[in-house]
């Protein structure tokens, strides 16, 4: 057993046994921590089949307590913070701001998406998930592509064209081999372009205190959750590999989600006083979550 994010094979076991909290068929399932990088995996790892049955028996691929906090309390403010962190990463801009194209892996309901194409009406977006084109997406220019990112994607990989900006928002730690998947994922980038992924962090104040109650240790469904430094290493590790040495820019940070004050109450059970807030207000409490951007050099300036 070795660390998918750095490699080592000093793993400690965090949690044994454990089942999903909501679909108690999930399970049983072990957590590591990697004692070099301080990541944390599952092990093993659950089949592709048995996590088909896992996310369609949520509407939308979602838990239904989250799947309804995010119908009542939209995170736009967040995907816009994550959008323009993409665009501020990227200091390759070729194009006018508003004309490029883009990928949304893992994109659920279709909200990252629409709010792109909303920003962005000349740009040209591909959306996938494992699901039907949802409903906030359909008869839209967004293309769609129904694809497993834990089964099928490598399979569909033709299917996507490559595009200046990739986005995988929460979604890695979903994943059962981000390694493989990130090595794909970031040959669709066109020179210049700019791969951005946000993800639970386990380096984490929240998750020191917190521990099994931390919000994003969900057993048998957020599988691998790296920590910062795993996160460097795995992303050199494939960049290096896919471009060569030198030729990606790659950041790696911790970042806040700024979530509404609602959805804080409602998920802590405060459905009423949650209803008299304004939605659009909101917090910016350090959850534990990382962002990181891989800027693909122009081919010109490329070693």
């Amino acid at each position: 057993m070795t660390c998918l994010f750095c490699g080592s094979p000093e793993l400690e076991i965090f949690f044994k046994n454990k089942f999903h909290p909501l679909a108690q068929w999930h399970g049983p399932f072990d957590f590591y921590r990697c004692k070099n990088c301080e990541s944390g995996i599952t092990l093993p790892l659950p089949s592709s089949a048995q996590l088909t049955r896992l996310y369609e028996s949520f509407e939308g691929g979602m838990m239904p307590q989250i799947r309804e906090l995010r119908d009542d309390y939209p995170l736009n403010t967040w995907f816009n913070q994550c959008v323009s962190h993409a665009l501020a990463a990227n200091e390759n801009i070729i194009y006018k701001p508003d004309v490029f194209s883009w990928i949304d892996f893992g994109a659920g309901s279709g909200e990252l998406s629409k709010l792109l194409m909303n920003r962005f009406p000349h740009s040209d977006g591909i959306a996938a998930d494992f699901h039907d084109v949802p409903e906030k997406l359909v008869g839209s220019k967004v293309k769609w592509v129904k694809t497993d990112l834990n089964g099928t994607f490598i399979e569909s990989f033709s299917s996507f064209e490559k595009a200046n900006y990739i986005f995988l928002i929460t979604v890695l730690e979903h994943l059962m081999h981000p390694d493989i998947f990130i090595g794909h994922a970031i040959q669709l980038l066109k020179p210049g372009g700019c791969f951005y992924l946000t993800v639970p962090r386990i380096d984490c104040m929240a998750f020191a205190l917190l521990k099994e109650r931390w919000p994003y240790m969900i057993a048998g469904e957020h599988l691998n959750i790296p920590s910062i430094k795993g996160m460097e290493i795995l992303l050199f590790k494939t960049c290096n590999k896919v471009f060569g040495e030198g030729n990606c820019k790659i950041t790696v940070k911790p970042v806040i989600l700024p979530y509404p004050v609602g959805y804080y109450l409602q998920y802590f059970g405060l459905k009423k006083l949650a209803k008299k807030i304004p939605s659009d207000i909101v917090l910016r409490i350090p959850t534990g979550l990382l962002e990181a951007s891989v800027v693909l050099r122009q081919r010109d300036d490329q070693g």
